[in-house]
């Protein structure tokens, strides 16, 4: 910190004030030993020159105080930054529903279209961010994405099992996820085929992750419920 600068006077008024007055106190222990006639006894000249010591002493002290007192501000400002953080999850509704239900039918092919709401619960807001969620192919899923949209389309890819597909979407900085603020992303298409209606669980469990630029990955999970009729 410098004590004087000029961009940093008012935000250190206080530090600067005190270093002032040891300054001004030291000043005017010299004005008083150029003037004042002090005897050429011993005693005297000690004791004037403990007074310089000691002044000199108290303004490294009030300098040392100043410097450590901003280094600590510098260190609570940071970890205020790091302690704050956006939380992202999914969620089904704006309500913030996790889990849904879908008809199938063992006579034909249903169609249900789902909307993914993206949730920020934390205390920070974000725009740089990626979210993967992971489908049971059984669905045959995919989104379906307007013409047109000011959100970035999703990418898709197998899962290492091949059981599912993981859809991955990435903020691009074109997204502010605002803190209890929830964005409507676009639906997901899920295909029941009657063909496989045996083969439907009663449940199934969307597994997403969450990445950005703070420290661990957040994880998830949305729930889909099967009726069969």
């Amino acid at each position: 910190m410098c004590l004087f600068k000029k961009s940093e006077f008012k935000e250190y008024k206080k530090y600067n004030a005190l270093v002032g007055t040891g300054v001004a106190i030291f000043f005017v222990e010299i004005i008083l030993i150029v003037t004042v006639n002090i005897s050429d006894t011993l005693l005297p000249r000690l004791a004037l020159a403990q007074l310089v010591f000691s002044a000199l002493a108290f303004i490294l002290v009030l300098i040392a105080l100043c410097f450590t007192a901003n280094q600590l501000q510098i260190s609570i400002e940071q970890y205020k930054k790091m302690a704050a953080k956006p939380k992202l999850s999914l969620a089904f509704s704006e309500d913030g529903k996790a889990e849904a239900t879908i008809d199938i039918s063992s006579n034909e092919e249903r169609i249900a279209q789902l909307y993914i709401w993206i949730f920020n619960t934390g205390n920070a807001i974000t725009k740089l961010f990626q979210i993967e969620l992971e489908i049971p192919n059984i669905f045959r899923p995919n989104f379906d994405i307007p013409f047109y949209s000011e959100l970035p389309s999703p990418t898709s890819r197998l899962s290492p099992s091949r059981k599912a597909t993981i859809f991955s979407f990435c903020s691009n900085e074109k997204v502010y996820c605002f803190v209890n603020s929830p964005i409507k992303f676009y639906p997901i298409v899920l295909h029941s085929r009657p063909e496989d209606f045996e083969e439907y669980q009663n449940e199934y469990k969307l597994n997403y992750r969450v990445f950005g630029d703070w420290a661990e990955t957040q994880e998830g999970e949305l729930k889909v419920t099967i009726n069969k009729q």
